[in-house]
């Protein structure tokens, strides 16, 4: 099959999600649905019912009510790193990326963004919270911030394609980072955009106080 993919200038996973589903049952019948579907990560094999978690979420409550916007994105990425690093460790990915946000007066709101594909890669739950907090006006000072992925599909054996060339990037950094902390602890790394430049800076030491995997 490959051969025949390269014949029609398929090279990577990029190369099927230019075109949809229909596209490639015409092309190439029953193969071509199931080409599109890995590509997507999605298996409709039968799931065997058991009592592994239904969604992993971070959540941080703030030493100050703030409408900083800038530190409020990096709250998000160190909590995108929690909970893509727990995916990762239950070879799970998500593709619902959901924002919470409770404000000084303790009202809250959610909300959420299903992706185009399910994912653990840290940069790219980042980039949907992080899109659905530029999405709310944020009339109040916010106390607490939290992202949580949901909607989970087990990891599926990838296709022989090579993989989009920035997303490769963030699994390796990720896998990276993975490996540094597993050997030496959470504290020894830290991304840049995490970090401040001005006098808060975000620390999380990936306590697991401050990660949460729901089973319901």
């Amino acid at each position: 099959m490959l051969e025949e993919l390269a014949h029609i200038g398929v090279r990577n996973v990029s190369d099927v999600l230019a075109h949809p589903r229909d596209h490639w049952e015409r092309s190439l019948g029953r193969r071509g649905a199931f080409l599109h579907d890995r590509a997507l990560g999605l298996d409709d094999s039968p799931v065997v019912p058991h009592s592994d978690a239904k969604s992993c979420s971070a959540e941080n409550t703030l030493d100050r009510d703030t409408l900083d916007r800038a530190l409020l994105e990096r709250w998000l990425l160190t909590q995108a790193e929690r909970v893509g690093r727990e995916l990762r460790s239950m070879d799970k990915k998500g593709l619902t990326v959901t924002l919470k946000i409770k404000f000084h007066d303790f009202t809250a709101i959610t909300r959420s963004k299903t992706l185009l594909r399910p994912t653990d890669i840290t940069a790219e739950i980042h980039q949907a919270a992080r899109r659905l907090l530029a999405s709310e006006k944020l009339p109040r000072p916010v106390r607490l911030i939290g992202l949580g992925v949901s909607n989970f599909r087990a990891v599926q054996a990838a296709l022989p394609l090579a993989e989009d060339p920035g997303r490769g990037r963030d699994r390796l950094l990720d896998q990276a980072m993975d490996r540094i902390r597993d050997k030496f602890g959470s504290k020894i790394i830290l991304r840049a955009d995490a970090a401040s430049s001005g006098a808060e800076a975000v620390e999380d030491l990936l306590s697991r106080k401050n990660r949460i995997s729901d089973d319901e």
